[in-house]
C-alpha cells in the first residue's frame, strides 16, 4: 500500500517515471548549481544557529553557576546573621546577669 501523496508528489513521481532518471537529471541540471548553493547556505545557517545555541546554553550555563553562588553566599549571610543574632541574645543576657550580680554586690555592701 503506498503512502497518500499530495498533488505535487503525484506529479513529480509522474514526471520521474516518464522521463526516468537520465532525463529527470537533464531537466535539473541547470538548477543544480543553485540548489546546491542554498544547500550550502542553508548549510551555514544552520551552523552559525548551532554555535549561537551553543554560546546561549553555554551563557545560560554560566548565569545559573553565578545564580547558585549568589544564593550560597546569601544562605551563608542569613546562617551569619542567624549566629549574629543568637550572640546578642547572649550578650544581652550576660549584660542582665552582670547587672543583677552588680546590684546583689551593692546589697550585700550595703548589709555591712
Amino acid at each position: 500500500m503506498m503512502p497518500e501523496m499530495n498533488p505535487w508528489q503525484m506529479v513529480l513521481s509522474g514526471i520521474v517515471t516518464l522521463l526516468g532518471a537520465g532525463g529527470v537529471y537533464a531537466l535539473a541540471k541547470p538548477v543544480l548549481p543553485a540548489l546546491k548553493s542554498a544547500w550550502e547556505s542553508a548549510t551555514a545557517n544552520n551552523r552559525a544557529e548551532k554555535d549561537m545555541i551553543e554560546r546561549q546554553q553555554g551563557e545560560i550555563a554560566r548565569l545559573q553557576a553565578e545564580n547558585d553562588g549568589y544564593r550560597a553566599r546569601e544562605a551563608g549571610y542569613i546562617k551569619m546573621a542567624g549566629k549574629m543574632e543568637l550572640i546578642e541574645y547572649q550578650l544581652k543576657q550576660a549584660n542582665e546577669r552582670i547587672a543583677e550580680l552588680t546590684a546583689e554586690i551593692k546589697l550585700l555592701k550595703g548589709a555591712k
